[in-house]
């Protein structure tokens, strides 16, 4: 066995792993540690000495597959049954499957997360099983003969989000979700369509033959291997274009609908809105038709919240339930959200026209017919920034979930401001109050939503209601972001602290950070890093390759570590001659005080 090419591809080291053929190898997240795995035996290996760090004989490991998990503390192997599981710190058995009279050999995958790992074999019989060998779901519908008739082993591959998982067999790839082992659908290559194999001849219908799969980093395409098919390599990508286009069908209409049905209106209101709001003499009231925008607006975000989710799933590679799925969520959304409108509605008059006895004091209806011409621009401005994030991905260009939350970050602070200047041109009304007369509003509805939400859940759970297949199947997810009040709130927020909406991410979705930055309170919330600390607690001013030694790391990631504990203000370093010492910070402020 030989490791680590040097310079111009020179063999630098060499040894022998186990007296059986090596058919499993995996590096470990520290980049430190190989693990080797032999038939019935696994041994781990410190990369850079070649020294043995545990070797494990008759282990459950039938030798030709092996992970390790995210976190470096347990690998899985393929076994009959599969996986099995040990504690890579201590070499103990954590799990091994207890069927032992069969060929039902499996690889194993862990997913991004650490938490699960699939194992399937060659005829797609596919299993998930939590980090201490739990079952989560197993399907064993093998794409020929039997499950436990094979031997050979198939890699699954977990999607980036961890929802999907891709099962190479010979009928195509399976795609299941991950969650609950639905299968969603199989990719088959059409190898009739090409020549015949130089080794088999002609291939029948159906015969795919995939041997491997691999998500892409940006879960937009699956690529496979086949064995013995022409070509045998093959990229499938995910049909996201289509779900663009109907996302930015939608949000076009918003873009140029509103400007067509106010007319002049639509501008006028945003240059001059006492004028526009003012009644006419013997003419309509111009603030009524401003609860139809506030009824608009309801319906629109509630619409707009499933086209982004939607949208979400499809771009992340997540599972996308059914049509009445979404029908329900829409219609449980609209029901938690009606009357949290009304309370924000109340919130906005009393902040923006605050005191009963205040002369001309607008009352409640009219209220919220100011609120209605309001969210105009609001609506404007964020199906603009929504328009915008769908066309560039329809286009092939990512922005990603910071760009993504820029874009809406900046249109719902101009949609904000514009919103309050339309609320300043109602009678009685102040650019100042009604700025704060919004921002109260959409923090008054947003708790409202989420009190009514959990009164919901509390007496679903209490009177034991029966809830329909797809709701068990795909959970409740309902959005906040409903009516003028929330759209204010959120898209202010957005603005002030740097906070936006982000299209993929996970029920209650308002809101989410817009750059994941370290708070210092984190930073050593990493074991790791807290490692990296104990050593240097323990011996002030060690030098970089002392501490390399000391921990179990490459230096590549005691770097970075390095760098993070010192710009967080944990460590200092100073230059010592040609090394470069690390202190805590206690122990320099100690130094300097004696």
């Amino acid at each position: 066995m030989g490791l680590r090419l040097h310079g111009g591809g020179f063999l630098e080291r060499s040894w022998e792993a186990h007296s059986r053929e090596v058919g499993g190898l995996a590096w470990a997240p520290n980049g430190t540690w190989l693990a080797t795995a032999a038939n019935a035996r696994f041994a781990i290996w410190e990369a850079g000495t070649g020294v043995l760090v545990r070797r494990v004989l008759n282990a459950s490991v039938w030798g030709e597959a092996a992970d390790w998990s995210p976190d470096g503390h347990y690998l899985a192997f393929d076994a009959v049954g599969g996986p099995s599981i040990y504690d890579a710190i201590t070499g103990e058995p954590v799990y091994i499957d207890p069927s032992k009279e069969t060929l039902d050999v499996r690889g194993p995958a862990w997913s991004h997360a650490g938490d699960r790992i699939a194992s399937s074999n060659l005829v797609g019989c596919t299993r998930v099983v939590t980090r201490d060998g739990t079952s989560v779901w197993s399907y064993d519908m093998p794409s020929s003969g039997s499950c436990d008739d094979t031997w050979f082993t198939r890699r699954p591959s977990w999607s980036p989000s961890d929802d999907l998982l891709a099962v190479p067999t010979s009928p195509g790839i399976r795609v299941f979700d991950a969650a609950t082992g639905t299968l969603l659908r199989v990719l088959a290559f059409p190898v009739g369509d090409y020549g015949p194999s130089t080794v088999i001849g002609n291939y029948a219908p159906g015969d795919s033959r995939d041997i491997d799969v691999e998500w892409s980093p940006i879960a937009d395409a699956l690529a496979s291997t086949g064995s013995m098919s022409n070509p045998s390599l093959r990229l499938w990508g995910l049909p996201h274009r289509t779900a663009g286009l109907w996302g930015l069908a939608f949000e076009a209409v918003l873009i140029g609908g509103l400007p067509v049905v106010l007319g002049r209106e639509f501008f006028g209101i945003l240059r001059e809105p006492a004028r526009v709001l003012a009644r006419r003499e013997n003419g309509p009231d111009p603030i009524a038709r401003g609860g139809v925008w506030l009824a608009f607006a309801f319906l629109v975000a509630a619409f707009q919240s499933s086209v982004l989710d939607v949208f979400g799933r499809i771009y992340g590679a997540k599972v996308v339930p059914p049509a009445g799925w979404f029908a329900a969520m829409l219609i449980l959304s609209i029901a938690i959200a009606a009357p949290a409108v009304l309370v924000g509605v109340w919130a906005f008059r009393a902040v923006g026209w605050p005191g009963q006895e205040m002369p001309g004091r607008p009352g409640i209806k009219t209220v919220a017919r100011i609120l209605g011409w309001s969210l105009v621009p609001v609506l404007w401005t964020a199906a603009v920034a929504f328009g915008i994030a769908m066309g560039l991905a329809t286009a092939g260009v990512r922005p990603g979930t910071e760009g993504s939350s820029v874009v809406v970050a900046l249109a719902g602070g101009l949609g904000f401001l514009l919103g309050s200047r339309v609320a300043s041109g109602a009678p009685r009304a102040s650019s100042i109050r009604s700025a704060a007369g919004l921002i109260a509003s959409g923090a008054v509805s947003i708790l409202a939503s989420l009190g009514v939400f959990f009164l919901i859940v509390f007496g679903v759970v209490a009177i034991h209601v029966p809830l329909p297949d797809p709701l068990l199947v795909y959970g409740i997810q309902v959005d906040f972001g409903f009516g003028l009040a929330p759209w204010i709130a959120a898209t202010l927020t957005l603005l002030v602290f740097g906070v936006g909406f982000v299209l993929v991410s996970s029920p209650p979705r308002f809101l989410l950070p817009l750059f994941a930055r370290l708070r210092r309170q984190d930073v050593l919330d990493l074991k790791s890093r807290r490692s990296v600390m104990d050593v240097l607690r323990a011996q002030p001013g060690i030098h970089f390759r002392e501490l390399l030694r000391a921990l179990p790391m490459g230096s590549g990631s005691l770097h970075y570590h390095l760098s993070v504990l010192e710009k967080e203000g944990f460590i200092v370093a100073r230059r010592d001659g040609i090394y470069r010492r690390f202190f805590p910070v206690s122990a320099t402020s100690t130094a300097k005080t004696s």
